[in-house]
Parts: structure tokens; C-alpha cells; sequence
């Protein structure tokens, strides 16, 4: 399990985009940066203040999931991987402070 887990995010992780404020705009799904096959950023859902998708990891790309959302959603952002927001629902749900 951990050497799958290391390894599917080397090539791929889940990315998770979250904004202060509503979308100013509301591109077409799915949003694709570089478009294409050879892709980097693939977000599949806007959901409220929420942007799923995913970072495909290239060699000698440097497209940021961040600046992708920013872009098309024309509002501020913030992007952390899936796993974090995992952590942070069993902390909240199990009522440890840390």
C-alpha cells in the first residue's frame, strides 16, 4: 500500500482549490492546462467555493493547480492536496484539538 500510495503521487495527486469568495466566472468543464494529452492541471467539478481536479506531475512542466483556478475562476485561491483535507475532517470529526 504505502509504495502505491508514493508512487501514484509522484505522477498524480487530487487536488482540492478553495476561494473566499464565490466564482466570478464559470468555465467549461473540464478545465485542462496545457489542453490536450500532455496535461498537468485537470480540474473536473466547481462545487461552491470548492475546485476538484488533479496535478499530473511532467517533466518540465510548471503549470500550478493554483494559478489555473485563479484564472478561469477570476478570484483568489488556495490549493492543497486531497489528503489534507482528509486529515483535517478526522481531526475536526474526532474533537482533538492539536
Amino acid at each position: 500500500r504505502w509504495s502505491r500510495s508514493v508512487a501514484r503521487r509522484v505522477a498524480t495527486s487530487t487536488q482540492v482549490a478553495n476561494s473566499p469568495v464565490p466564482p466570478r466566472t464559470r468555465p467549461t468543464l473540464p478545465l485542462v492546462k496545457p489542453a490536450g494529452r500532455n496535461w498537468s492541471v485537470r480540474f473536473d467539478r466547481i462545487d461552491g467555493p470548492f475546485a476538484l481536479g488533479l496535478l499530473h506531475r511532467r517533466a518540465g512542466a510548471s503549470v500550478f493547480p493554483n494559478a489555473v483556478v485563479e484564472d478561469a475562476l477570476d478570484v483568489p485561491a488556495t490549493t492543497r492536496w486531497w489528503e489534507t483535507f482528509e486529515r483535517l475532517a478526522a481531526l475536526l470529526g474526532s474533537g482533538t484539538e492539536r
